[in-house]
């Protein structure tokens, strides 16, 4: 595995997967708008514009400002509102060995260091 772990990308990650359903309704819509960015990043230009449209319509100005500095920033915000505002109900999952989070909130196994703790006593 590779060990280029950067704890505020990963935990980023991490709640954008494992936390949308704590996202606002404008945060769901920026969010789609990224994974059909990300899918389609590879499209020509014009195929890609063509998609969007078809998926959205007409361009939306809120949600072109909430990405104007780019995906990460934007679920970096995201992430940080949703750790002050709801963390009691945010399990971030941590490797008892190293510490790193590991891949899904109930995981018991950390791809980092590779410790397994499937077998412990709660």
């Amino acid at each position: 595995m590779n060990d280029s772990y950067d704890e505020d990308r990963f935990l980023t990650g991490y709640v954008w997967r494992h936390y949308r359903h704590l996202f606002t309704k404008f945060e769901k819509k920026v969010s789609d708008r990224i994974i059909i960015e990300m899918k389609t990043k590879h499209s020509p230009p014009e195929v890609r514009a063509e998609g969007l449209a078809r998926l959205w319509g007409p361009p939306d100005a809120a949600v072109t400002t909430a990405l104007e500095e780019g995906h990460w920033a934007f679920l970096d915000r995201v992430r940080a509102r949703i750790l002050a505002e709801a963390a009691d109900r945010v399990v971030i999952n941590r490797c008892p060995m190293c510490r790193r989070i590991v891949r899904t909130p109930k995981a018991r196994m950390c791809l980092w260091c590779h410790h397994d703790w499937h077998t412990a006593t709660a």
